[in-house]
């Protein structure tokens, strides 16, 4: 089954922590979520996020600082990211 990249995800942002949603994709399995204080997907931490949910909340984030995030939707075959 092909699945489409997450969409309308939103970031809102506090001094500690972002609250991430996005629309639910038919057919994924799950999400990952990755953020990093640099533009590099490949060194970012990585969070899963069951399929039947379409928010998380990243705690403990230093204030000031720039985070990065990418989203993409898993099934079993394909990924694709936001």
């Amino acid at each position: 089954t092909h699945i489409s990249s997450p969409e309308n995800a939103e970031y809102d942002f506090h001094s500690t922590y972002a609250y991430i949603t996005w629309d639910l994709v038919n057919y994924a399995s799950s999400y990952e979520l990755r953020y990093a204080t640099t533009n590099d997907v490949n060194s970012a931490t990585s969070i899963s996020v069951g399929s039947s949910e379409n928010s998380y909340k990243l705690e403990n984030l230093t204030q000031n600082t720039i985070y990065y995030f990418w989203l993409r939707a898993i099934d079993n075959e394909f990924n694709y990211y936001k």
